[in-house]
Formats: structure tokens, sequence, C-alpha cells
């Protein structure tokens, strides 16, 4: 099962002209990939389901992770001086719960703040979106949307991206274009974005 954000089926219906043919089966199937991965590095994360191990800050009442939604928490281990391996102790799961919203992307502290100080706490949690193609696919529809969308449209331009078209008096004149990613596509991709700060 590929990590993809959309599925063929969800595309052909938007182009209802290739509905009911598998001419273009494989051609599709390459380019919901290659936006699912796009995706993803534009993204600045991981958006499939996998553990992940990060290393937080303590004395917050929040942990925000960088790879939600979170799936399950596997463990919060506290320990001073990095020595998570020989010193940490694993705290208790009633010391902590997981973001009730739909976002999904931060452990709140059941007693007001997590014990310690600067990159004390190592968090392991499984946490991502479950592929569109899996029964149990968790991704909203706002990203699954963004994705086929894009996927149509590089299918409809499959000849001609990359270039821009500028039409002069005496002709046409192609340049390279770097713009493949459509402006509504970018501000989802925005709201999902993991930023370093």
């Amino acid at each position: 099962m590929a990590n993809i954000l959309t599925t063929k089926e969800a595309v052909k219906t938007l182009l209802e002209d290739i509905a009911g043919t598998n001419s273009f089966d494989g051609l599709l199937d390459e380019l919901i990939l290659g936006v699912s991965q796009r995706f993803e590095a534009a993204a600045n994360r991981k958006l499939f389901k996998s553990t992940f191990v990060e290393i937080h800050n303590g004395g917050t009442p929040r942990i925000l992770v960088k790879n939600p939604p979170i799936v399950s928490v596997t463990s919060i281990v506290y320990a001073p001086y990095y020595d998570f391996a020989t010193n940490g102790t694993t705290l208790s799961t009633s010391e902590y719960v997981v973001d009730p919203s739909d976002y999904k992307n931060k452990i709140y502290s059941t007693f007001g703040v997590f014990i310690g100080g600067d990159e004390m706490l190592k968090v392991t949690y499984v946490g991502g979106f479950v592929p569109a193609d899996d029964s149990g696919c968790n991704i909203p529809d706002f990203i699954q949307q963004a994705a086929t969308q894009q996927v149509v449209y590089l299918f409809k331009n499959r000849k001609t991206i990359g270039l821009d078209n500028v039409t002069l008096s005496n002709g046409t004149i192609h340049k390279i274009s770097n713009k493949w990613l459509l402006p509504d596509v970018l501000d989802v991709i925005t709201k999902i974005r993991y930023r370093n700060i």
C-alpha cells in the first residue's frame, strides 16, 4: 500500500472523460504518488502513519508534536542531561492526555506543566495519516480534495507543465516555469506545514 493522499477513483470522478477506462491508470498512479510526496516535502514533515521519537522541552503545559495527528503515545520519558537510556523516568499515562480536537497535535499535562526543562522529555508516539487507499483513512477532506485537484491539473496539463505562454503580436514565446502547484493547494500545504520555531 502506497503513502498516497488521494485515490484514482477520486481523480477519475473529476476527470469525467476517462471515468470508464483504465488506459491512464499507470500515469494516474505515478501522479498521485508524486503529488503526495511533494505535499510531504513542501509541508516539511512526515504525513503518513509511523512511529516517531522526538525530544521536547519540559516545564510547559503542552507538547506540540511534529507529525500529527497523534494516533497513540507509546511513552514520555523524563531525563536530565539527555540520559534517557539509563537515568530516564517514564511518565505515567495518567500524567498526560492527547489533544481531543481533530488536530490531535498536542499532548497536555494533567498536572499543569510537564516536569523538566530544555530538551528533557523524549516522546515516542505513533502519528500521521493512514493512506487514502486504506479503509482506515483519516486524511481530512480538505487535504484529500487539494491533492485530487492537483493530480487532475497535472493530468490535464501533462504535455505543457513547466511552460508558460506569452503571446506577442508576431508569435508566441514559451518560457520555463516552476509554478506547478495550484494556489489553493499551496494554501492547504501552508496550513499543514511544520515550522521550526
